[in-house]
């Protein structure tokens, strides 16, 4: 009994420390992810705009602080627990966002659209993850088409000796957009679904250290009744024979007694 509860209790702490190695949530996981990368990018303009790279207008600068407010508030909320519907709204408001910034800004910001299929693998199953990632390549594709001259003029120093006009060189463009997309968002879904199969792993290492833990409880508890059993059974085993060793010398001296007032009635 003794061997099989401390295999148990050693088992319990292993699983215990290997279900403790990731201690961040999914939800803080993307969260501080998204903040980095909001923190990386105003870096980034603030120094393309030091250095005369990168110009913007004060109605496009405004939309940019929008997106990154939104973006951040946004990173507050994971709908991991809720309905469906709330989990389509959620994706659809923070890749919304993605493409209204190319659209109306000129500026793309395709990590946080790879981020944002990220969190659909774990919000949806995997077909949906396919559906949905197909349906915003398409669209992000088209809005880079249709904001090319846009992006043309936010980006002078990268864009201004490109024709865009030239319908050899946008086909071109667009060829590499699309491969660009298909490799990373393939990329994202394969590290996301491992991600997502290591959670589950861990959420089953979890329930198997509480059934343990409980099985552990319920052995010792077992083990301390059986000693108790057994130490009452001693401990009554020897009253009984110091009883009986007690009563035996008297039982025979009334006897004897007895015995001797018989005699001497007769």
């Amino acid at each position: 009994m003794k061997p099989a509860i401390s295999f148990l209790l050693r088992t319990y702490q292993t699983i215990k420390q290997s279900s403790g190695v990731l201690s961040l949530s999914v939800q803080q996981m993307f969260r501080y992810v998204e903040w980095i990368l909001i923190v990386v990018f105003i870096f980034y303009y603030f120094l393309l705009a030091a250095n005369d790279i990168f110009s913007l207008t004060a109605e496009q600068f405004w939309q940019l602080s929008f997106f990154y407010v939104a973006i951040a508030a946004l990173s507050w909320i994971f709908p991991l627990h809720h309905s469906l519907w709330i989990k389509q709204i959620y994706i659809f408001l923070e890749i919304a966002l993605c493409l209204a910034l190319v659209y109306f800004v000129g500026i793309h910001q395709s990590l946080f659209i790879y981020l944002y299929i990220a969190k659909s693998c774990f919000l949806f199953r995997r077909k949906s993850v396919v559906i949905l990632t197909t349906i915003v390549g398409v669209l992000y594709v088209m809005v880079l088409t249709w904001s090319l001259p846009k992006i043309t003029e936010v980006h002078p120093q990268f864009w201004g000796q490109i024709d865009t006009s030239n319908p050899k060189i946008r086909q071109e463009l667009i060829l590499g957009d699309i491969a660009s997309y298909v490799m990373s968002s393939s990329f994202v879904i394969v590290f996301s679904s491992t991600l997502l199969a290591e959670q589950r792993s861990r959420q089953r290492a979890e329930e198997l250290t509480r059934q343990v833990e409980g099985l552990a409880a319920q052995l010792e508890r077992v083990r301390i009744a059986r000693d108790i059993h057994d130490s009452l059974g001693h401990t009554l085993t020897n009253l009984q024979v110091q009883l009986v060793a007690f009563i035996i010398p008297i039982l025979g001296f009334g006897l004897w007694y007895s015995q001797c007032l018989t005699m001497m009635n007769t």
